[in-house]
């Protein structure tokens, strides 16, 4: 069978040929645009991801060492800690030794069996000295490590607590830089 010649109407132009090389370009750039920003924005949430988490880990070690200040004060104003005698000059120094924390025989201590959310319970050191001006003063440096997550997120907090005719009192408290 043999097929009657087209008609000058129904011939294919040679724009409409070049109409459809560009269509499929065009859309294989659009593609590689939407594929780009797929990749760029996954990057972005993985990054915000870890950032979340590095920051959870840190305020969980703020509030470890927050809240074993307090439970570290509570024991001291009960009679029931150990303490190091700081024989030095000035404030209390110790508690920059890293074997303060971390020795074989720390003089930091465990404030509880474990702690939620933490790798490690939160530690106490509690150094006394005499102040030269007050003798009548007992005066307590109280340093407490809190811990997140990992042992890498710590946090410490300080406190001068003093005993004055019976009465406790607290100098100053601030979050320090570990030694």
């Amino acid at each position: 069978m043999r097929q009657a010649p087209l008609s000058p109407q129904m011939q294919p132009c040679a724009s409409h040929a070049k109409q459809v090389g560009i269509a499929l370009v065009s859309v294989l750039f659009l593609i590689g645009l939407l594929q780009l920003l797929a990749t760029a924005t996954v990057g972005r949430l993985v990054l915000d991801l870890r950032t979340l988490k590095n920051m959870r880990n840190h305020v969980q070690a703020v509030h470890s060492a927050d809240a074993g200040w307090t439970l570290c004060t509570q024991r001291l104003k009960r009679g029931n800690v150990p303490m190091r005698a700081w024989v030095g000059q000035g404030e209390p120094a110790y508690w920059r030794n890293a074997d303060a924390f971390d020795g074989n025989k720390p003089a930091a201590f465990n404030l509880a069996a474990a702690w939620p959310y933490a790798v490690r319970p939160p530690q106490c050191l509690v150094e006394q000295w005499t102040l030269q001006t007050q003798p009548n003063t007992s005066a307590y440096l109280l340093t407490v490590r809190g811990f997140g997550v990992t042992l890498n997120a710590q946090e410490w907090v300080q406190s001068i607590t003093l005993l004055e005719n019976a009465k406790w009192r607290h100098s100053w408290r601030s979050v320090v830089r570990g030694p």
